[in-house]
């Protein structure tokens, strides 16, 4: 039951790997406060 499990569902690693953690602005590219972190 484990094994057909861990297959079905994904990793809990793989959704924060997708969000980018020098993005901490508040542009259109997903960032979060603006006065942080100007990357783009």
């Amino acid at each position: 039951m484990m094994i057909i499990a861990r297959t079905t569902m994904p990793p809990p690693t793989a959704a924060p790997t997708i969000i980018p953690v020098y993005d901490d602005d508040d542009d259109d590219d997903g960032g979060g406060d603006d006065d942080v972190g100007e990357w783009w």
